[in-house]
């Protein structure tokens, strides 16, 4: 019993606020929200799209868009995170994701943040040159081989929900054995 009372108050000590983006399936009957995967950004007018560097040739190239996060839907866990304005996530999708290699960071992914985007902030066209997703054109669809892919991704509401955290056994000073996986286990499975 003192491993169990080890677990708890090590359990008490860690736990932490986390913020979940929910991608609910099938995205139906959802509230209204400007965060989500995908699609096209509403990146305000006065905002460069971004653009990192082919890591084969230096190229600049145009930065596929992947998520923007509306600050106002994430859940107040911390009194350092903004109130308001608008996260949006870029990176170069056109291959495996395999960045870091013989340039700068912003080389391959970037986050802007807005303060002030207008609810009704329309979406931006993405510039010529963005590479098709994950292929560079070397045939998406496998009945028709020549056909590119899409460069833009599918667009997909996130829901932003407030979650427990807890460390991971390994990050611990003390290892507290399978007990504290266990309950750890069905402590996140709860949270969720």
């Amino acid at each position: 019993m003192e491993v169990d009372k080890l677990i708890d108050r090590t359990l008490a000590k860690h736990r932490e606020s986390g913020i979940l983006l929910h991608r609910p399936y099938p995205p139906l009957g959802l509230p209204s929200v400007r965060s989500r995967l995908g699609g096209l950004p509403t990146l305000p007018e006065g905002i460069e799209w971004p653009y990192g560097r082919s890591p084969y040739d230096r190229k600049a190239v145009p930065l596929h868009f992947l998520a923007q996060i509306d600050c106002a839907e994430l859940p107040p866990i911390d009194a350092r995170m903004p109130e308001e304005g608008m996260l949006f996530f870029f990176a170069r999708d056109d291959e495996e994701q395999v960045w870091g290699y013989g340039g700068a960071p912003h080389d391959d992914g970037r986050v802007i943040y807005a303060r002030g985007v207008a609810d009704d902030q329309g979406v931006r066209t993405p510039p010529a040159g963005l590479l098709p997703i994950r292929d560079r054109g070397v045939g998406f669809d496998p009945v028709l081989p020549k056909k590119a892919g899409p460069s833009v991704h599918l667009s997909w509401p996130l829901i932003a929900m407030e979650f427990d955290t807890w460390p991971d056994s390994s990050t611990l000073a003390r290892p507290l054995g399978y007990a504290y996986d266990d309950r750890l286990e069905r402590l996140r499975t709860a949270s969720f």
